[in-house]
């Protein structure tokens, strides 16, 4: 970040994993510290990623909202366990593994892999932040 006085740069990474979703534009490479080596920079239009993400949830069904919301006040991974016991509307908690197959397949949230309990976590902080 001590290349972007203002703004937010990425890295290949993200820019490959969010290129599809978000403008980017692509910068001189910058001289990684730590490694020496000359790295592909990106500049989000930072406004349009919140943007985005705020019009991706809005165009959620009202329950598959409120699930996300409550997903984001338990943390970046959560349990459908822990989802459940602290879900406002108790008349919904039965579609609650309904939603969370929803918000997997619109790419907001991932299945863990944790063997022992199901998990999911948010594709992204941002996205998380939004919610």
């Amino acid at each position: 970040m001590q290349h972007s006085p203002r703004g937010i740069l990425c890295d290949e990474a993200i820019y490959l994993t969010a290129g599809h979703r978000l403008p980017f534009d692509a910068l001189q490479p910058i001289v990684s510290k730590g490694s020496g080596r000359a790295v592909p920079v990106f500049r989000p239009v930072s406004l349009s990623i919140h943007g985005v993400i705020s019009s991706d949830l809005d165009r959620l069904p009202p329950a598959q909202q409120l699930t996300l919301k409550v997903s984001s006040v338990i943390g970046i991974t959560f349990t459908p366990r822990l989802l459940e016991a602290i879900y406002p509307l108790e008349v919904d908690r039965p579609n609650i593994d309904g939603h969370l197959d929803a918000l997997v397949a619109a790419g907001l949230i991932v299945q863990g892999s944790d063997a022992t309990e199901p998990t999911f976590e948010f594709s992204d902080a941002v996205t998380r932040d939004q919610a």
